[in-house]
């Protein structure tokens, strides 16, 4: 039997932020087996609108691979987000890392306002919490390209019944928090045993 394996994602520099700690949890992350699963790490992955999520959906569909994490910085934050909703929008003044800006623009016409994760994200929270990291519940994930992934990845999955994904935002500095990165997982697969 194939051992299960969770592809975990960060993205790359964009506007002022020269350093993506999501990037570094991400490859972190990469290659650790825990209890019984694999994480495969897709980081640097591009600040652009659509190609993005194009990016990791074709990887999650080449691997094979059983769940997605979705790590991305939320530079303004002091404290770790976990993301419940995605919504069908882009709501964010700032060009991609092309230059695109899609302000007020819908991201799948069509599609449900929002979407939301079939994991357990309080769950995810409280596993993080009890583990002395500062986190709590978002049903938030912006207006930017991290919701634009977030909600075109959640719209996959709800068209193929396949691949539960959940993201996740990081404060600035996280990557230089020792252990972190393997909390992340763990919490993330706590996230299975309630799900929704």
């Amino acid at each position: 039997m194939r051992q299960p394996r969770i592809l975990v994602t960060g993205f790359g520099p964009f506007l002022d932020n020269a350093v993506n700690p999501s990037e570094a949890l991400a490859r972190e992350l990469d290659g650790q087996n825990l209890d019984g699963t694999t994480f495969i790490a897709l980081a640097p992955l591009p600040v652009a609108y659509a190609t993005a999520a194009g990016i990791v959906a074709a990887r999650a569909e080449a691997l094979d691979v059983g769940a997605i994490l979705l790590l991305g910085l939320a530079a303004t934050s002091p404290q770790i987000r976990v993301e419940t909703t995605g919504r069908n929008v882009s709501t964010c003044a700032h060009p991609d890392a092309r230059g695109i800006k899609k302000l007020g623009e819908v991201t799948i016409p069509g599609d449900p306002a929002q979407l939301s994760t079939r994991l357990d994200a309080k769950r995810v929270v409280a596993t993080l919490t009890q583990n002395g990291v500062d986190a709590k519940i978002s049903d938030d994930a912006g207006g930017y390209v991290c919701n634009d992934v977030y909600f075109r990845v959640l719209s996959g999955e709800r068209m193929s019944g396949e691949r539960p994904c959940l993201f996740v935002h990081v404060p600035l500095g996280a990557e230089q928090v020792p252990g972190l990165a393997l909390l992340l997982g763990r919490a993330f697969l706590s996230g299975f045993t309630s799900r929704t």
